[in-house]
């Protein structure tokens, strides 16, 4: 009589535990924002124009959402919505020009998460290199 109570009882909380830990195991990753400041170290003869993001994975590559602090138009804040929580990615960031045409552009190395990075303008491709 104990184990047929006991398998009435448990056979249902395994299936619930089941259930559970398939869902669990089958969820796509969870989206989580990136975001932070960036700046163009040659002060206001270079604002920012633009901001790129691009994913490790390249599914999340694309624009970031970006705005100048006022008065500071070499500074900006951005963020973008689509980055994978845990998905690595690098920032190009485009200092002078339009947001159509970068005078130049500067880098990022890989990271993850949020940050603020100082971005180096120069007039050599090879320094112009955004810092975390």
């Amino acid at each position: 009589m104990k184990n047929s109570f006991r398998s009435k009882i448990l056979a249902p909380i395994g299936v619930v535990l089941m259930a559970a830990s398939i869902s669990i195991v089958g969820a796509p990753p969870a989206q989580a924002a990136v975001s932070g400041t960036v700046e163009c170290d040659a002060g206001s003869a270079y604002p920012v124009v633009g901001v790129w993001i691009n994913s490790t994975n390249n599914a999340h590559d694309g624009f970031a959402s970006w705005s100048r602090f006022s008065g500071q138009p070499h500074r900006a804040s951005y963020s973008k919505g689509d980055i994978a929580s845990g998905e690595s990615y690098k920032v190009h960031v485009g200092c002078g020009g339009t947001t159509s045409s970068w005078g130049q552009t500067a880098y990022s190395g890989t990271v993850t998460g949020g940050h603020d990075f100082i971005c180096h303008v120069s007039n050599s491709p090879a320094q112009r290199v955004c810092f975390s």
